[in-house]
Parts: structure tokens; C-alpha cells; sequence
């Protein structure tokens, strides 16, 4: 499930608008980077590899950092 507050398909917010804009998240132990690459790739999710992790944007803009 996916929380999408403006429904599906809404456009990005403007960025001078407020709100979160990034967020960090520390993967456990037992998930691999190699995992979660694996499924952006089946999943074709854009992302980039950032230094121990990856970076992705959510719907609505916000950078997502995954690391472990």
C-alpha cells in the first residue's frame, strides 16, 4: 500500500512549497543493498548510488537516501 495524499498521478509540489524534502533510511542487517538494487532494477525504479547506499525520489519529490 502507499499512502499518496493528493491521489495517484498528482503533480509535484512546487519546491519552494512546505514540507518534507528528503529523508534517510538505515537498512537492517539482514536486507542487502544488493537486494533492494535488484529491485529497483525488476521494478524500474530510477535511482542513483550514493556512498553505502542509494537515492531515489518518492512521488511527490522527496530524496530518499537507503543505506546500510
Amino acid at each position: 500500500a502507499v499512502n499518496v495524499w493528493n491521489g495517484m498521478g498528482a503533480p509535484t509540489p512546487p519546491s519552494n512549497s512546505v514540507g518534507l524534502r528528503s529523508f534517510k533510511l538505515k537498512l537492517p542487517e539482514n536486507i542487502s543493498l544488493d537486494d533492494i538494487e535488484s529491485n529497483f532494477i525488476n521494478m524500474k525504479i530510477p535511482y542513483s548510488k550514493v556512498e553505502k547506499g542509494f537515492a531515489v525520489s518518492d512521488p511527490s519529490g522527496n530524496n530518499i537516501i537507503i543505506y546500510s
